[in-house]
């Protein structure tokens, strides 16, 4: 029997899961031979993802599997399982193997159903969205449209479409997120009260942890290294703070400018200049990893008009949370 043969041999109920798991992933790695044991194996993985009387586990990878059946159309069954009650992890493997067979589909799919989808599936759903360029443009589509508000993306996600490697999905996100914010000045008014309001520290750590530790760290802590540690801020008046939040490209911290470098190839990277020698550069890009290029390959450099941190934060963050936010970022320590 060949090794490919072997591993489909482990796809049954009677495999114990984590083996059953471990060789599908090499499968997907192998990939798969047109043979017999192959459609004896997919004839079996259709049956069990179709039945809901099978072990979840079971049903979860007989749905990786199908994956593998290249050029195959299972969106109706896909589907189905995606809209059920089953599990979470079933109906993610569902839609991440739906977006693997034909992710144009599964794409639209998600656009057609988005207020009907459950809302546990949102972030499974934004992460097919941005899994390619061409899902992105189907989902600023969406945005544009109005069948997707941009309300409802979060803000970890707003920073990673305003910095996108691809200059056309990154500026039209931006200028999608801009045309349905207000003035600054306006959101700054509507946000006064937060200046008035106690704080709860305990809760502002929370929201910094959701919506600021996308880029930023306090302290060294709680989240990625990309911007300026905002542990630096704490006697920083808090009405200052909060315009610098609302407003980011009123300001930008020194040693934080956002550099845009093109290699020969003409490839893009965006980030900030974390150090430089005669020979390389390092940038340090969003989620907090570093880049190196060597100055041999780089075509040109220059920095970016508007701080990395896009604005539109108010469509994340609540007055309330605000004033916790602030609270937790001035308190001493």
């Amino acid at each position: 029997m060949s090794e490919k043969s072997l591993l489909l041999s482990k796809f049954s109920r009677e495999t114990p899961p984590l083996l059953r798991e471990a060789s599908i992933d090499l499968l997907s790695v192998l990939g798969i031979s047109d043979d017999e044991h192959w459609h004896q194996a997919l004839a079996n993985a259709i049956s069990a993802a179709e039945s809901t009387r099978e072990d979840g586990s079971y049903r979860k990878d007989a749905v990786r599997l199908l994956g593998m059946d290249k050029g195959a159309e299972y969106g109706q069954l896909l589907e189905r399982i995606i809209r059920s009650d089953d599990s979470l992890d079933l109906r993610q493997t569902a839609l991440s193997t739906y977006n693997k067979l034909t992710p144009k589909t599964a794409s639209e799919f998600l656009v057609r159903n988005w207020k009907d989808l459950p809302r546990d599936l949102h972030d499974a759903a934004v992460e097919i969205f941005l899994s390619s360029s061409a899902n992105t443009v189907i989902l600023l589509d969406a945005v544009k449209n109005g069948i997707i508000q941009s309300t409802s993306l979060g803000w970890a996600v707003k920073e990673q479409l305003a910095n996108n490697d691809d200059e056309y999905i990154r500026n039209r996100s931006r200028d999608l997120i801009i045309s349905e914010i207000e003035s600054r000045e306006k959101v700054y008014s509507k946000y006064l009260p937060s200046l008035n309001m106690k704080g709860d520290s305990a809760k502002g750590l929370m929201v910094f942890k959701t919506v600021c530790g996308v880029c930023h760290q306090y302290q060294g802590e709680y989240g990625k290294s990309f911007g300026p540690d905002l542990g630096s801020i704490r006697n920083r008046e808090k009405a200052s703070i909060m315009n610098d939040l609302l407003n980011p490209n009123r300001s930008i911290a020194v040693n934080y400018d956002l550099w845009v470098v093109t290699d020969k190839n003409g490839k893009k990277l965006r980030g900030i200049l974390s150090s430089a020698t005669s020979s390389a550069i390092t940038l340090t890009v969003l989620g907090g990893q570093h880049t190196t290029i060597t100055r041999t390959d780089i075509k040109s450099m220059e920095t970016a008009e508007a701080s990395a941190m896009p604005v539109g934060l108010e469509t994340s963050i609540s007055k309330e949370q605000m004033a916790n936010l602030l609270a937790f970022l001035t308190e001493e320590r």
